[in-house]
């Protein structure tokens, strides 16, 4: 699979409102400004399907993987092509995702451990 690893997932990418140009360009003032492309990479937390998809078929992803994101149980599925890893405390989760071989979205939850074994 190609998986997009990023801290969060920018709110309205399925309405146009997210520059992914931001990803492969030298970054502006503007882009780290609360209205900005990278303020939204980083903050966002529009966990919508529509808005997954929309994200994932700008960056060339299948899968999205990201953190940051409080989860009572170490991780999160909020739709089939997102993970969410809660990398804080005793609840903190990882997940190795392999280069060279295509995973499915079950396959990737099914990988994910606790960091503290």
């Amino acid at each position: 699979a190609r998986v997009f690893i990023s801290h969060s997932l920018p709110e309205g990418a399925d309405t146009g409102c997210f520059d992914a140009t931001v990803l492969d360009r030298e970054l502006t003032d503007d882009d780290l400004s609360e209205k900005g492309g990278v303020f939204a990479l980083v903050w966002g937390r529009d966990y919508r399907l529509a808005n997954a998809a929309a994200f994932a078929q700008r960056v060339g992803a299948d899968q999205l993987i990201h953190g940051h994101d409080p989860c009572p149980n170490g991780y999160k599925t909020p739709n089939e092509m997102q993970i969410i890893l809660d990398c804080c405390n005793d609840k903190a989760h990882y997940l190795i995702v392999s280069a060279d071989k295509k995973q499915s979205h079950a396959e990737l939850v099914k990988q994910i451990q606790p960091l503290r074994g």
